[in-house]
C-alpha cells in the first residue's frame, strides 16, 4: 500500500515494515527495487490530486499489478491521522481484498485527454477576458452587449478591435456591425455612444490581446489534437467507414468547436455509430466522450447502468432497518459527467422525447432532478448505441410510454381504493 504525496511517498509491504521514499525518479525507481525485494506483485495506491501518476506509469512499466483507489473508499478509523497510518491503513484493506480499481483510460485516451482538458482551460480563461472587456466597454457606457448577442462575435470583435484603433464616431462603428443583427441601425447608433476614458481604452486594449493570445493558443491546441487523431486514423482508419461518413447528416458548428471535423474521427473510433443523432449531444460531448473513457465502454463497464452510477446519475440508496436513510446521487465532478449533464439540459428545450421526459419531470420535481435523470438517460442510450453498433433510439433507455402507463394506472388504482370506489361506478351502463 502507499500513501502519496507531493514530496515523498509513503509504503507499506506489512504493518511492521513502512518505510519512506522521495517522490523524484531515482524515488521511484527504489520503490520498485524495494518491491521486488518483498516479492510485492500487486500494489494499492490512492488517487491523491496528480501525485500519483508518475508513480503509477512506472510501477506498471515495472511489471506490477496496480490498482487506484478512490480516496472516498480509504475512509479511515478514528485516531491521529498520518501519512505512515494511512499507508497502513490501504495496505490492510488491499490484503484482504476490499479495495476496488478505479477506470483508467488508454493510453491514446489518456494523451488525448490531456490535451482536451487544456483546451477547455484556455477557453475558461477566455471567458474571463471577454467578461473584462465588456466591463470596460459599460464603464465607458458603450452598450455594445445591449445590441449583440455575442460580444466576440464577427460584428463585435470588428467594432471592439476599431476602438482600440482609435476609431470613436458611432456611425462609422456601426457599419462595422454586420446587416443579420436584429437590433435597429439607430439603436446600434445609440449604443456605440459613450464616455472615451483612457484608463477604460487602456484596460480594453490589454484584454483583447489576451482574448487574442488565448484564442491563439486554442489553434495551436486544436492542431496538436487534430495531428494526434490522424495519426490514430492512419493506423486504424476504415475506407468504408469514411465513405458512410459523407452520408451523414452534419450538424451546424458552435463557436467554440474545433476548426477540424471531431465527429469524422468518432465516426470511425465508435465503428460507424453516430453519437450527435441523440438530441442535446454536441461536438464538445462527443470530444469529452472520445477523451475521457474512449468508445469501447462495454471493456470497461459491465452495463449502461454501471456507466450511469460511475459518471454520477444513480441514487446512492442507503438502507437500514428496511427505511431507506438517503437516496442522493453522489457529487461526480468530472468533465464528461458535467458534459452529459450540459447535453441533457440541452435536450430539455428540445422538442423531442427526451426534452418531453425533461420537462415533465421538470414540472413535478424541479429542474436540477430533470437534468439529472435524463443525462442518465443520455449515458444508458450512450452504452446501448455502442455497444450494439445501432442508430440513436429512444427505447434504449426504457420503453418510457409503457412506463408512463404503468404508472398512472398504479395512481387510478390506489385511488380508488382509498376512495372506495367501485368499477361498477365508473364505467357507465
Amino acid at each position: 500500500g502507499i500513501d502519496a504525496g507531493s514530496r515523498s511517498h509513503f509504503v507499506c509491504v506489512s504493518q511492521d515494515n513502512v518505510k519512506e521514499f522521495p517522490s523524484h525518479t531515482d524515488g521511484l525507481h527504489e520503490i520498485c527495487e524495494h518491491f521486488r525485494a518483498h516479492g510485492v506483485k500487486t500494489v494499492a495506491l490512492e488517487s491523491t490530486g496528480f501525485y500519483w501518476q508518475q508513480l503509477f506509469a512506472i510501477l506498471q512499466a515495472n511489471g506490477f499489478e496496480v490498482i487506484v483507489v478512490n480516496a472516498r473508499h480509504l475512509k479511515n478509523v478514528k485516531g491521529h491521522k498520518t501519512d505512515v497510518v494511512d499507508s497502513k491503513w490501504i495496505q490492510l484493506l488491499h490484503s484482504i481484498g476490499l479495495l476496488d480499481n478505479s477506470f483508467q483510460p488508454s493510453d491514446f485516451c489518456a494523451e488525448l485527454r490531456q490535451y482536451t482538458r487544456h483546451r477547455r482551460s484556455l477557453i475558461q480563461d477566455s471567458s474571463k477576458y471577454i467578461a473584462k472587456m465588456n466591463k470596460s466597454l459599460v464603464l465607458m457606457n458603450i452598450q455594445l452587449k445591449t445590441v449583440l448577442s455575442d460580444l466576440t462575435g464577427e460584428s463585435g470583435l470588428k467594432v471592439i478591435r476599431s476602438i482600440v484603433n482609435g476609431e470613436r464616431d458611432p456611425n462609422k462603428l456601426e457599419k462595422l456591425v454586420g446587416k443579420n443583427v436584429k437590433a435597429s441601425r439607430t439603436d446600434i447608433k445609440k449604443a456605440l455612444k459613450g464616455n472615451w476614458r483612457s484608463e477604460h481604452l487602456f484596460e480594453l486594449s490589454q484584454n483583447l490581446s489576451f482574448y487574442d493570445f488565448v484564442w491563439g493558443k486554442i489553434k495551436e491546441t486544436d492542431h496538436q489534437m487534430e495531428q494526434i487523431l490522424n495519426e490514430w486514423q492512419d493506423k486504424n482508419g476504415s475506407e468504408k467507414k469514411r465513405a458512410e461518413y459523407k452520408k451523414v447528416k452534419k450538424k451546424p458548428r458552435q463557436k467554440n468547436d474545433p476548426k477540424f471535423d471531431v465527429k469524422r474521427f468518432a465516426y470511425q473510433m465508435a465503428d460507424g455509430v453516430d453519437l450527435s443523432q441523440i438530441e442535446g449531444v454536441n461536438i464538445n460531448t462527443i470530444m469529452t466522450l472520445m477523451s475521457e473513457v474512449g468508445f469501447d465502454l462495454t471493456a470497461k463497464f459491465k452495463t449502461g447502468k454501471h456507466f450511469a452510477s460511475w459518471l454520477g446519475y444513480a441514487p446512492d440508496r442507503k438502507i437500514t432497518g428496511g427505511r431507506v436513510m438517503s437516496s442522493n446521487t453522489q457529487k461526480v465532478k468530472t468533465p464528461l459527467a458535467y458534459a452529459i449533464r450540459q447535453a441533457a439540459n440541452a435536450a430539455g428545450n428540445g422538442q423531442g422525447r427526451l426534452g418531453d421526459f425533461f420537462r415533465r419531470l421538470a414540472y413535478r420535481k424541479g429542474r436540477q432532478v430533470a437534468i439529472t435523470a435524463t443525462a442518465r438517460k443520455i449515458a444508458v442510450i450512450i452504452y446501448k448505441m455502442l455497444e450494439n453498433g445501432q442508430e440513436y433510439c429512444y427505447e434504449y433507455s426504457k420503453n418510457e410510454s409503457d412506463k408512463i402507463r404503468e404508472n398512472q394506472i398504479k395512481r387510478i388504482r390506489k385511488t380508488m381504493i382509498n376512495l372506495n370506489i367501485n368499477m361498477n361506478e365508473v364505467v357507465p351502463a
